[in-house]
């Protein structure tokens, strides 16, 4: 009964949750499985010598309380599977769902207690666990074999050579494309503006010109995407997997710089993204997930042990799992909050990719870095060190973080201007959306198809931050109020760099030359769903058209897109 009991903690629960989030790892199923295992061994050479020591009288009311535990872990991992949100850095409000901990505290009590009193309920025990000790082998068997290509996916490790050439520019022609994923638009208008920071940000990004209006495509990374770098949207007409990686392995921006010579160098986290992100042409591929000595081989099993323990707890354990967001096991075994957050993370790669920068490629390069450093959770003090805990996102805990962001991406243009490649080369910097705190819009509250007020932060979250600075600009920092859409990225890109590559949307070059006046512009909204990762469609999609400034006027409801079979 102990072998039944880890199985399901450590085997069956870990390879369920890495089938329905099998797009969010990046090694196989059985290297994570053989990690896993190590605890279940680990358990057994202590417990078993322990369960010969317990007399016959006592042994099977021991298998039989062993196995009742191993039924209350499969039903709380499967029929009682609360929902508390998207556990991407949020904190969790746990005083809302103390109900919860009653529900389940009363239910694994009184099965225990009833095992441990009644005979009979001990037998039902011990058959009913091994059942679905059965059925869960069956299960997992037909899932694995129905899920046989993606699950002994091959993992590319990306070592500190790859670090060092991802850092290395041309001297003729570079693209620096940053994507800051969650870079919140008016945030930074608030920061360069302050008036102990206007003049040394102005200075590091000197020639930049700053798109102040610019307005999202949808509220979420894996449809932006997409937008951004071929200017396809999606229409829930196809699964979300396959739409994403065909429009990534067709006609990109990289793609057509590819086409034009230039050599691809990526730099992104791992995951979900990284996985679609290796659709795209390159020279070079580095994982964000492999920062210092935690790669992914490591990194994704813990994820899925940490996952695994949290859905099959009761309520009231989940929250010493979840550890403010720091999650138990990567406590124990990582320490030190540089391993469990993207800001520490991907400052540490910035950080390295400024001091490994260097101006010895013989052929032009193309720079694409996707960086989470203003993405949730907030962990950074007012002096861009580890506050001790994640923090909940607000405006001045937003502000603070995209400062320390934003100090980091100045040091990174300086050490540009230095090595000379600052001005042949062209440098986009924005948001895949903006974040979550209210901005300063000014217009209407939006009307969902439901006939309720939209969220205020879905309107944040369709205000991205887009900088650029065009090779050889020599003008000071300045703002334009043009309508700008992130669509416009991949034929502003080209339409500059003089690439033969015509895309869907408008070069903003040519949007300055046709004058000022209003602009038609959409932004597709729709809620994130409890089974996003697994689910082939998305919820329905709401799209608002925008006749002007998305601060200040109304934002009109102009159709649904709703999934097959809605």
């Amino acid at each position: 009964m102990l072998a039944i009991l880890l199985s399901n903690i450590f085997i069956f629960s870990p390879q369920t949750v890495y089938i329905t989030n099998i797009g969010q790892f990046t090694v196989s199923l059985f290297a994570i499985l053989k990690i896993c295992l190590i605890p279940v061994l680990g358990l057994l050479l202590i417990f078993y010598p322990v369960s010969k020591l317990i007399p016959d009288a006592r042994s099977t009311r021991y298998a039989a309380v062993l196995a009742m535990l191993s039924m209350l872990v499969w039903i709380q991992g499967n029929i009682l599977l609360w929902e508390y949100g998207l556990l991407d850095g949020k904190s969790i409000v746990w005083s809302d769902y103390e109900w919860r901990g009653w529900f389940d505290g009363s239910l694994w009590t009184a099965a225990i207690l009833v095992t441990c009193w009644y005979k009979h309920v001990a037998n039902i025990a011990i058959r009913g666990a091994i059942f679905i000790f059965i059925l869960q082998l069956l299960t997992a068997s037909y899932t694995s074999i129905q899920n046989w290509n993606l699950i002994h996916k091959e993992y590319q490790t990306s070592g500190n050579e790859k670090l060092t050439e991802i850092s290395n520019f041309s001297p003729t022609s570079n693209v620096l494309h940053l994507v800051v994923d969650g870079f919140q638009s008016d945030v930074f208008d608030e920061l360069v503006h302050h008036e102990t920071l206007k003049d040394r940000y102005e200075n590091s990004f000197q020639g930049f010109e700053y798109y102040r209006e610019t307005l999202g495509v949808f509220p979420y990374t894996i449809f932006a995407v997409p937008a951004f770098l071929a200017g396809e949207l999606y229409s829930n007409q196809s699964p979300k997997d396959q739409f994403i990686d065909d429009v990534l392995k067709g006609k990109t921006i990289l793609s057509a710089a590819k086409k034009a010579g230039y050599q691809i160098d990526l730099a992104t986290g791992g995951g979900y993204m990284g996985n679609r992100y290796a659709n795209l042409p390159f020279n070079n591929l580095y994982n964000l997930d492999n920062i210092a000595s935690v790669g992914a081989e490591l990194k994704d099993p813990v994820v899925a042990l940490e996952l695994s323990l949290f859905r099959v707890s009761p309520h009231f354990l989940k929250r010493y799992i979840y550890n403010d967001q720091k999650w138990l096991l990567s406590q124990l075994l990582f320490g030190e909050e540089f391993y469990k957050f993207g800001y520490f993370s991907h400052t540490y790669f910035l950080n390295k990719f400024i001091q490994e920068m260097k101006v010895e490629r013989s052929a032009p390069v193309y720079k694409y870095l996707h960086v989470m450093n203003t993405h949730n959770p907030i962990v950074v003090d007012d002096h861009c060190q580890y506050s001790g805990k994640p923090s909940s996102m607000t405006r001045t805990s937003l502000t603070t973080q995209a400062y320390c962001t934003l100090d980091t991406l100045a040091r990174l243009l300086d050490r540009m201007k230095e090595m000379g490649v600052y001005d042949t080369t062209l440098i986009i910097i924005h948001g895949d959306h903006g974040g979550w705190v209210p901005n300063y819009r000014q217009g209407p509250p939006a009307t969902l198809v439901s006939g309720d007020k939209a969220p205020e932060w879905m309107t944040s979250l369709a205000s991205p931050l887009l900088l650029i600075k065009k090779p050889n600009e020599k003008t000071p920092f300045r703002i334009s109020d043009i309508y700008a859409s992130l669509l416009d990225i991949p034929a502003t890109i080209a339409d500059t760099m003089d690439w033969e590559a015509d895309f869907k949307y408008q070069s903003l070059e040519m949007l300055k030359t046709s004058g000022p006046g209003t602009r038609e512009r959409y932004f597709r909204f729709y809620f994130w769903q409890r089974d996003a990762w697994e689910a082939d469609y998305t919820n329905p999609i709401q799209e608002f058209r925008i006749d002007g400034s998305h601060y200040e006027t109304e934002w009109k409801l102009a159709r649904v897109i709703y999934p097959p079979q809605h």
